[in-house]
């Protein structure tokens, strides 16, 4: 059976790849493609922090990050070669 700490944690890794794949597929860049993604992160931290898991807001966000730039450029790149 799975945890509640990793459902939490697979939860916000897939959160992230979705928010990469819709980043570089609709080409966002700069700014905005940063916006998108840190609200994102922002959102589904606030949503654990409302649920009184305010000791796992903030777990994983250094994966969530790493995750979610990588898909992010690796599908806008192979979406540009298109």
């Amino acid at each position: 059976m799975v945890r509640l700490l990793d459902r939490i944690y697979l939860f916000r890794l897939c959160l992230a790849a979705v928010i990469g794949i819709l980043c570089g597929l609709f080409r966002l860049t700069g700014i905005v493609g940063g916006l998108v993604g840190i609200s994102g992160l922002v959102g589904y931290s606030l949503f654990l922090w409302s649920r009184g898991l305010r000791d796992r807001a903030f777990e994983g966000i250094i994966e969530y990050l790493g995750l979610w730039l990588t898909i992010w450029t690796l599908v806008y790149v192979e979406y540009a070669s298109l």
